[in-house]
């Protein structure tokens, strides 16, 4: 099972992610038992995560200046898989620069960009972007069912697929395991699970089910998961 710790950036700050609700995002450092720096390269240094997942908020909500120094600092500390919000091959050619693996996210990825990159590329991974049971996109060709949004990937040769929660994520409410047990069945692909994550015994009961791996952040820094897990 892999145990990737992740980090959301934004303005250069390492932010503590709840429920998808960005404009309330505040400084990690704020709330961590672990560390009271929110300086995601300090945050890594002091980790010392295998794999480190990061979503660059400012590229993907579109404003402000990038993070992507600040990327490429960490990817040379940690394995990295990087969704930067990207909309175009432009996009995922300038994330590749600064990670060891491009996330396309469906909350700004068209179903065309997904084909395309994964013609090209082979360390793509997509994720799945839900909020209260939709997938969160623009593109009708990805549709709004979870499920079909996700066998709709089974056409592409991917690294892996995300199932990213949104209204659980920071929230440490749990995991759908009805849903989930639906997702791996009908996945061709490794499945990554983010948000609700709670405690090691969510991660264990994942793995029985057949998920590869989780994406934590909530419950690396309040404890609840070792560090050891990520290392």
């Amino acid at each position: 099972m892999r145990v990737i710790f992740v980090l959301d950036i934004f303005n250069g700050m390492t932010v503590h992610a709840v429920r998808g609700e960005r404009e309330k995002y505040a400084p990690i450092g704020g709330y961590s038992k672990l560390l009271c720096s929110s300086d995601p390269v300090q945050i890594v240094r002091h980790i010392r995560p295998r794999e480190t997942y990061i979503a660059d908020l400012n590229l993907i909500r579109g404003i402000g200046k990038d993070n992507l120094g600040r990327v490429r600092k960490i990817s040379a500390l940690s394995r990295t898989m990087l969704d930067c919000g990207a909309r175009a091959m432009g996009d995922v050619e300038r994330a590749r620069k600064s990670a060891n693996s491009v996330v396309l996210g469906t909350e700004t990825a068209s179903l065309d960009l997904v084909k395309s990159a994964a013609e090209v590329y082979d360390n793509i991974t997509v994720s799945i972007d839900t909020k209260n049971g939709k997938t969160v996109t623009a593109d009708k060709k990805l549709g709004y069912e979870p499920l079909k949004t996700l066998g709709k990937m089974n056409g592409f040769a991917l690294r892996g697929v995300i199932l990213l929660f949104m209204e659980k994520v920071g929230a440490c409410s749990g995991v759908d395991a009805a849903f989930l047990e639906k997702a791996v069945k009908i996945s061709k692909h490794k499945i990554l699970v983010g948000g609700g994550i709670r405690s090691m015994e969510d991660v264990e009961l994942l793995e029985k089910m057949g998920i590869d791996g989780v994406l934590v952040s909530t419950a690396v820094h309040d404890g609840a998961i070792p560090l050891g897990k990520l290392r």
